[in-house]
């Protein structure tokens, strides 16, 4: 139980510095001193500030399949799989109300997905997050029988436009266009799989 106290704390501690802080210029000694653990806890549980990003990361990614609960912070450090929720199997209410949460989780992390797109945060986050993108919309696809021949494309396709597009929200702190990325993006899946209803 202490173990997952502690792999928490650090991660806490390196979301507030970078806070207050550019990303370079954050130090290992700054994550213990204010995680308040031993330079050899940090690194029994982490080998450098990269994969402590990466963890994030992780945690991050695996929360946006849960957008109206708070980022959970786990006490995972290995490659389990990221929980993607699988839209295609939920009511249009119910998706509705995801994506108005999920919008409102992009906003509200709006500062940790910036510090994972600097440099010196995780090189990773943009491929998995697109990833998780084109599955959901592969998944829906799929579900509302489009034709075969030009699903993987246009999933693609979406999950780089959706990704784009929510970036440009969240890089001008506007949540309004996050919202109407998301909305617009269903707007479309839907008028395409429509076209192709008996």
């Amino acid at each position: 139980m202490e173990s997952k106290i502690t792999i928490q704390k650090i991660k806490q501690a390196l979301i507030l510095l970078s806070n207050h802080l550019p990303l370079e210029q954050i130090t290992v000694q700054q994550i213990i001193d204010v995680s308040h653990v031993s330079r050899s806890t940090f690194y029994k549980y982490f080998e450098n500030i990269p994969f402590l990003w990466h963890c994030i990361t992780h945690d991050l990614l695996n929360s946006m399949s849960h957008p109206n609960m708070p980022i959970k912070l786990t006490t995972n450090l290995d490659a389990t799989p990221i929980t993607v929720i699988d839209l295609a199997s939920i009511t249009d209410m119910q998706r509705h109300s995801y994506l108005n949460n999920y919008a409102s989780f992009l906003y509200r992390y709006r500062g940790i997905i910036r510090n994972l797109l600097d440099k010196n945060g995780d090189p990773f986050f943009l491929k998995k997050w697109q990833n998780i993108l084109y599955q959901n919309h592969l998944s829906r696809l799929e579900k509302e029988k489009y034709p075969e021949i030009m699903k993987k494309k246009t999933a693609k396709f979406l999950a780089e436009a959706e990704q784009n597009s929510c970036l440009q929200g969240i890089l001008l702190d506007d949540e309004n266009k996050i919202l109407d990325t998301v909305v617009t993006i269903e707007h479309i899946i839907h008028s395409l799989c429509q076209q192709y209803r008996p």
